[in-house]
């Protein structure tokens, strides 16, 4: 993951599409590599309640996490993002 994260430019776009029960795995994986300004894109179908944690814990951390599954549709991202 850290070889993976060091070629993108930065400030880092990440599009995780993973199943909605791996996703907080995954984020766990990727934050230790991930810097203020870096963007986590959720493009999967996760509860739109749990993103908004997400973002929430990402934000504390200076990186946006973003809704862009089937969730987002239903308000969620503008929740997550704010």
């Amino acid at each position: 993951m850290q070889t993976w994260c060091a070629k993108l430019e930065k400030p880092r776009a990440v599009w995780l599409m993973v199943p909605a029960a791996v996703v907080d795995k995954s984020i766990a994986d990727l934050v230790p590599h991930l810097e203020s300004g870096d963007i986590l894109i959720d493009g999967g179908n996760s509860y739109y309640v749990d993103d908004v944690r997400r973002a929430k814990q990402l934000a504390a951390k200076g990186s946006i996490m973003w809704m862009s599954g089937p969730a987002a549709e239903c308000g969620g991202w503008s929740a997550a993002t704010a």
